[in-house]
């Protein structure tokens, strides 16, 4: 098998041989930005820059797929955000919002992705990596779950505000962000992603009942509409969600490093893969590449489908860690 074959069948949760090594989270750290030289912030509006620092993920930290883009707001800027801070060694900065007050949200607009912010650059990395890399490896795009998208256009005090106070203002800005999500990820899927990584990190703030009410709904609207591989991922502790999580009906939960993965697989069962979750801070960035090798064999003797970060990587990780993470399914 090639490592597209293995890690589409391991979201499938068909027979491989052996578990995938992926990443479906931020992969841009400073060792693989100078191993390309294409660097942040350049390798955020750039395409060229922006593909050959994903490819860098494969080709130099032997990681088992490639990602973009490297922060997620894309989205947001397009529907109207002012993103500042821009750094080598960190993402972009909400300076502005795009809605500020309720009545803001009437004025959002569905962008188009080919023509609108900077969404046709990672168009035009996601055709770059594919056409260089898309028979061998998983190309992966990544876009705001409607939640998450939510959060970015509003603010989490004023979305939470919202939903305790304004529940049908949080509907509206939702509606606009499902059908964003849906344009933006067919867009992707048409410049050749193979696999969309759905971010909803800010509900995980929501208990089930919140979860099941503002999030299952729309993010399984997202997924059926898109009909391709499809991963889920949200942020800590994710545990009294798995269920609910699974039956947006993506193909796999990337999970944090506080779940424990046994339970994740007993919970979910064979709804979805399970992708995680090895520690990005404590093991990845700060840790030996022993402790990363020890800590992802861990992982697999749990019974995880794809071996991955429990979060996106740091801009720190050494290069060293990266590759330890590479060889655990290697070695068994």
């Amino acid at each position: 098998m090639n490592f597209k074959q293995r890690f589409e069948a391991a979201l499938r949760l068909e027979a491989k041989d052996r578990v995938p090594v992926a990443c479906p989270l931020q992969t841009g750290t400073i060792a693989l930005m100078e191993a390309s030289n294409a660097y942040w912030p350049d390798a955020h509006t750039d395409s060229e820059k922006m593909a050959k620092l994903a490819l860098a993920t494969h080709r130099v930290a032997e990681i088992e797929s490639v990602r973009v883009p490297f922060h997620n707001d894309y989205e947001a800027e397009a529907m109207g955000c002012v993103l500042g801070g821009w750094k080598k060694e960190s993402q972009p900065v909400k300076f502005e919002f795009a809605v500020k007050t309720v009545e803001d949200i009437d004025k959002l607009r569905v962008p188009d992705p080919r023509k609108d912010g900077k969404m046709p650059i990672v168009l035009r990395a996601v055709n770059i990596l594919s056409e260089g890399a898309g028979d061998e490896l998983p190309v992966i795009a990544a876009i705001c779950a409607p939640f998450e998208m939510a959060v970015r256009v509003r603010g989490m005090t004023d979305v939470m505000r919202d939903l305790m106070l304004r529940p049908e203002a949080l509907r509206r800005t939702l509606r606009i962000a499902t059908e964003t999500a849906i344009e933006y990820g067919k867009a992707l899927t048409d410049s050749g992603a193979s696999t969309i990584a759905l971010i909803d990190g800010s509900a995980s703030t929501l208990g089930p009942q919140f979860y099941a009410e503002y999030c299952l709904g729309s993010t399984r609207e997202v997924v059926e509409k898109l009909g391709t591989l499809t991963v889920l991922h949200v942020c800590a502790d994710t545990k009294f969600i798995l269920n609910a999580m699974a039956d947006t009906r993506v193909n796999g939960l990337s999970i944090d490093t506080v779940v424990d993965i046994a339970l994740a697989k007993e919970t979910v069962g064979e709804k979805a893969a399970i992708i995680g979750n090895v520690n990005i801070t404590d093991t990845l960035w700060c840790g030996s590449p022993e402790r990363v090798e020890k800590e992802a064999k861990e992982c697999i003797s749990k019974g995880v489908d794809v071996l991955a970060p429990g979060c996106g990587f740091s801009p720190l990780t050494p290069l060293e860690n990266m590759k330890a993470l590479a060889r655990g399914p290697r070695a068994g």
